[in-house]
């Protein structure tokens, strides 16, 4: 999975996706940085744009993962 949808992001924050759905957007979750501050971002009502880069724009502070 390279990062998570919008669509995901806010059905993951509903509690509206299926068990399956859940367990994989959770194990992306546990990995993924950006999705995770994207995710709070939805939970705390900020918003938060993905670059699909691994990058993630939060209040004017740029997160990103290091995969090297």
């Amino acid at each position: 999975m390279e990062h998570l949808t919008q669509k995901q992001v806010e059905a993951y924050s509903l509690h509206q996706l299926s068990a399956a759905e859940l367990l994989a957007v959770s194990d992306h979750l546990g990995e993924c940085e950006a999705c995770r501050v994207r995710v709070e971002g939805v939970l705390s009502g900020d918003v938060v744009t993905c670059s699909g880069t691994g990058t993630a724009t939060f209040d004017n502070a740029t997160v990103g993962t290091d995969k090297t």
